[in-house]
Order: C-alpha cells, then sequence, then structure tokens
C-alpha cells in the first residue's frame, strides 16, 4: 500500500516539477534587458553608434541600434550606462589562470594545496571577464582545477568568462610541462593513454608540449623532445573523439 501510494504521488508530482520547470525556462528567456545610452563599438570599421540601445533578451543580445529607431520594450530592465562604452566581448585564446612563473612567486606558491590553486585561479577569472574578456581558451592547467572552475562558472557559483579547456598538458617524461617531478609520458601508446583521459575528465581540446620552453632548467625552448610518432597517437585519439590538438612548440 505504501509503495502504491508513493508511486502516485510521483505520478502526480512529476508532470507538475517538468511544468514548473518549463515555466522557469521560459520566464528566462523571456526576460529582457536594455542597455541605454551608451555607445556601441562597431566590428566592421563604421563610427560608433552613440545615444544606442542594446536588447538582451535571456543570455542573447537580439538588437543594437540608435535609440531613435531602437524601441525598448515597456516591460524591459533598463540599464542606464550614459557616457560608459559597450563593446563585444573579448576572447583570450591562450589562457594559464593557475600559471606559476619561476622566481619568487615560484616559491611563495611551491607547497600549493589544490584549494589554494582553484581559489587563485577562480581570482584570476574575475579579474579577466572584470577586464572585458569573455571567453578564454586555456592551454594546460595544473591538477584539473580548470574543470572545477569551468563547472563553477557555468553554474553561477563563480563570475568568469566561458572557458574552453584543455585540462593538463599531455607532456613527455622531464619534458616542458611535466613539473617539478617530471612525470609525463613515453611512447605512443603512453600519449595514446593520456589523452584518453583528459578527454574523459572533460578537455574541449589536447595540449602537447613538443620542445622545451623559456622558463625550463632542464631542457632548451628549441629541443623537440615529443617524437613523430608520439605526436601522431596524440592526433589520432583526439581525432577519434573529434577534439582538437593544440601544441606548444618552440623547436624549428
Amino acid at each position: 500500500m505504501f509503495r502504491k501510494i508513493i508511486s502516485l504521488v510521483l505520478a502526480i508530482a512529476a508532470p507538475l516539477i517538468c511544468r514548473a520547470q518549463s515555466l522557469a525556462n521560459a520566464a528566462s528567456a523571456s526576460r529582457v534587458t536594455a542597455i541605454t545610452g551608451a555607445s556601441v563599438v562597431m566590428l566592421d570599421g563604421s563610427a560608433p553608434i552613440k545615444d544606442a540601445v542594446v536588447l538582451i533578451e535571456g543570455d542573447r543580445i537580439v538588437a543594437a541600434g540608435p535609440a531613435a529607431s531602437t524601441k525598448v520594450p515597456p516591460s524591459a530592465e533598463v540599464i542606464h550606462a550614459a557616457g560608459k562604452w559597450v563593446v563585444p566581448g573579448l576572447m583570450n585564446m591562450h589562457v594559464h589562470l593557475g600559471l606559476v612563473l619561476p622566481g619568487r612567486q615560484g616559491a611563495e606558491l611551491a607547497n600549493e594545496t589544490d584549494a589554494e590553486l582553484a581559489l587563485r585561479m577562480a581570482g584570476n577569472a574575475r579579474a579577466s571577464l572584470l577586464s572585458g574578456t569573455t571567453t578564454v581558451r586555456m592551454t594546460g592547467s595544473p591538477r584539473h582545477a580548470d574543470f572545477a572552475l569551468r563547472k563553477a562558472i557555468d553554474r553561477g557559483e563563480v563570475d568568469g568568462p566561458r572557458i574552453f579547456t584543455a585540462g593538463e598538458l599531455v607532456a613527455v617524461t622531464g619534458g616542458h610541462g611535466s613539473g617539478r617531478t617530471g612525470a609525463g609520458n613515453d611512447g605512443p601508446d603512453e600519449f595514446r593513454k593520456a589523452t584518453r583521459e583528459e578527454i574523459f575528465l572533460g578537455a574541449d581540446w589536447i595540449k602537447i608540449a613538443i620542445s622545451g620552453g623559456i622558463a625550463d632548467t632542464h631542457g632548451d625552448i628549441a629541443a623537440a623532445t615529443m617524437t613523430k610518432e608520439e605526436m601522431e597517437a596524440v592526433i589520432d585519439t583526439a581525432h577519434r573523439h573529434n577534439i582538437k590538438v593544440t601544441a606548444h612548440s618552440g623547436s624549428p
């Protein structure tokens, strides 16, 4: 009897929950925001639109034009921005929000915990967003803190740009990006496995290091540390998952 009651409650509640979610999604999509009075920068080389109106429905810009010809709906939330400039969101295509540079910073962060790393990256993400950068392409981050940060931003828990990330850099043992311990990969099979692991964890693409770096103390930037077979293994594996590969390379 108890099970029948529970089943009846679920049968009644499920459509109501779905209906409530649909209404919430519709309300979010129909929400209109108007930015008024600002100057809008044009990317086609034409003059800026002065005293402009920018209309946003949900999370999409649907119109931008002069105030004289762009009507603001009566129900819109209006943001007055006279004297301000509105520019398209910038995209930074090579970002390391968790970067640690040699020297003083490296010494200060030598024992940084995973939690401290994630919080530092969140602070850098917020600074990036406030600078006008609305999308970043992260090209190698330690300890997969980038995946946690991306989720937090997508959920609205942290302020930051839209993130596309490569996860951890896929490096050779002792090569650029192998860290203090020098841990890395050797041979095509190990590179295939490392590539699959990053894709499984949520990498939007794969980052490899096929040469040394300018800050490395164990190799020259012109050194070609990855073999042709290792590179082919990464590229083939990534492409089988419809994932692209990007590379750190200072080697001729």
